[in-house]
């Protein structure tokens, strides 16, 4: 399993790759694709506490993902050019990003 760190404002940081986004877990999903990173589950971890805030069941899968926030609240996330919606706030393929 990649374990991904997550710096603040959205920094984020996996297997040799760094960037900052809005969307840091999805842009670093994209790059890892990218990158050729085999499929497979990610934990985010919050830099300053260490807890997971988010897991990501499939790299690639979360690659295809967008987030609306045009005219939604909370956000929606959608797939890339399909406008099905996944889940919406700070879900992500079934599991919460919060606090457990």
């Amino acid at each position: 399993m990649l374990t991904a760190t997550l710096t603040r404002p959205g920094t984020i940081t996996a297997a040799g790759i760094t960037l900052t986004s809005r969307e840091p877990t999805l842009a670093l999903c994209r790059a890892l694709v990218d990158a050729g990173h085999a499929d497979g589950p990610m934990t985010v971890v919050d830099s300053a506490t260490g807890r997971p805030v988010m897991h990501v069941r499939s790299i690639p899968k979360a690659a295809m993902l967008t987030v609306d926030t045009s005219t939604h609240f909370p956000p929606q996330h959608t797939i890339a050019g399909g406008g099905e919606v996944v889940g919406t706030g700070r879900w992500l393929n079934g599991h919460h990003g919060g606090q457990s």
